[in-house]
């Protein structure tokens, strides 16, 4: 069944069916169907689109349980991708797709990817599902119900990365069939990555966490992972990552009242320093700054 004869999808407006189709041609898509979250990279690919545009599609794809996305951990789900028949038909990939799915940080996200997992029928996917099914999280699609059995919808075939009841991506664009059509392929494991060189805080970081010095944290998160050799899953799972970093700089400031900060600490370490040169003067240095 072709996308353009599912009507779910023919019954979108012309920005949100834009979109899909502009999600699905991203190459950070990972083989369990999530993709950073990049709303202003988006918006840069029309000139007459605006932020406020592109979430508003978003919103409304998420309404209709075609896509989930989370703004905590800039993550995006197309929610059927896994269920392709070009993945499922292929044990590497699908071996691959279920290592990944797992690595998704987003409580709403494993909830929703658990729930596809579950439609496969599999006992190896119906595993994955019962691990990173989060407990306590609200249904990732707001009030709608969850989602129809898949055997009542169709009774073949699932869309690579389509909603409910489309098939390939190969039917939707000849330039993102190398997902769903080459059976000998095998995953790759790009995508698993120490921190890049360039890797740098983003507009959404600094949105989101106002009173922190961001470019602060960001030095003394780069220390951290470059000293542990820690691996994420490529540039938005360390995007990801500072963000969990950010939340958790912040909630210490709340409980200490003053936020940890790399140059707040050599700040104070100077003032320790010229103390020292003045035995007459107390060095006023604030542990707090520089643990953790």
């Amino acid at each position: 069944m072709s996308i353009w004869r599912d009507k779910d999808f023919i019954a979108r407006t012309v920005p949100a069916q834009r979109a899909y189709m502009m999600l699905l041609a991203q190459k950070d898509i990972n083989n369990a169907g999530v993709q950073p979250l990049m709303i202003r990279k988006w918006a840069k690919a029309c000139d007459h689109t605006t932020e406020a545009d592109v979430i508003a599609s978003l919103d409304e794809l998420q309404a209709h349980r075609f896509i989930c996305y989370d703004t905590d951990t800039e993550e995006l789900l197309i929610r059927s991708f896994i269920r392709n028949d070009g993945i499922i038909k292929q044990p590497n990939i699908l071996k691959n797709a279920l290592r990944v799915a797992e690595q998704t940080e987003s409580p709403r996200l494993r909830k929703a990817l658990a729930d596809e997992l579950g439609s496969l029928k599999r006992s190896d996917a119906s595993e994955v599902a019962s691990r990173i099914v989060p407990d306590d999280v609200p249904n990732p699609y707001g009030t709608l119900p969850e989602p129809l059995n898949p055997s009542e919808r169709v009774s073949k075939g699932r869309g690579d990365g389509v909603g409910e009841g489309v098939t390939k991506r190969s039917e939707l664009t000849s330039t993102s069939s190398s997902l769903s059509s080459e059976s000998n392929e095998k995953p790759t494991n790009y995508r698993m990555i120490t921190l890049p060189d360039d890797w740098a805080p983003n507009d959404l970081h600094r949105a989101k966490f106002p009173t922190l010095d961001i470019d602060a944290e960001a030095d003394a998160f780069r220390d951290r992972q470059l000293a542990t050799g820690r691996l994420c899953n490529g540039r938005g799972g360390w995007d990801a990552a500072f963000n969990s970093w950010l939340r958790e700089s912040q909630k210490r400031a709340t409980d200490t009242g003053r936020p940890k900060h790399k140059l707040r600490a050599l700040a104070d370490m100077t003032r320790a320093a010229e103390a020292n040169e003045n035995p007459n003067t107390l060095p006023d240095t604030d542990q707090r700054a520089i643990t953790g």
